[in-house]
């Protein structure tokens, strides 16, 4: 099996999934890779949430879920890029890469300084995480970032750098 039948499989049953458990399909994307991450013990749980707050200075935020590491004080926080395209297979670009990755770390940096708090919806699981994250911060390690895609990353993308907020190392896997 090729890639392309590979992916052709896996997108169908994606998509039977989500008619079958009457889901949104992104879901169902990101429940078939977290299944698999947490299968090859990646992490123990995962948290779906999908949280894209209005927040200051045009700046894009969104997170689409979360697991956190007791053990190690590893926050883990979830960014899906489902392109769902059946007839042609995308490449991720380093621009893209990069788009995403802001998005994940304007969520903590807003999370770390106390504005999602201040400013969302008590009852909302993207403020649940962003108190976590806020009244853990003395204990937090490391932040890793997951890109889930269905696209293939392209040959120029070789490394992609650790960065820090406020003193924590932030990691991106995709």
């Amino acid at each position: 099996m090729d890639l392309r039948e590979y992916r052709a499989t896996l997108l169908q049953e994606i998509n039977i999934s989500a008619a079958t458990n009457r889901n949104d399909i992104v879901s169902e994307f990101i429940q078939y890779y977290v299944e698999n991450m947490i299968d090859a013990e990646e992490f123990d749980d995962f948290t779906e949430c999908f949280y894209e707050p209005l927040v200051p200075r045009q700046k894009k935020v969104q997170i689409d879920g979360y697991a956190r590491d007791e053990v190690d004080n590893t926050f883990s926080l979830f960014i899906a890029d489902f392109s769902n395209n059946n007839i042609d297979i995308e490449t991720l670009i380093n621009t893209q890469i990069k788009v995403l990755r802001k998005k994940v770390e304007g969520f903590i940096e807003y999370s770390l300084d106390g504005y999602i708090i201040e400013n969302a919806e008590p009852s909302s699981l993207g403020y649940e995480i962003s108190e976590l994250i806020y009244n853990n911060k003395n204990k937090i390690t490391k932040f890793k970032i997951y890109i889930l895609t269905d696209k293939i990353i392209s040959s120029r993308v070789k490394k992609i750098d650790s960065t820090s907020i406020e003193g924590i190392k932030v990691d991106v896997s995709i």
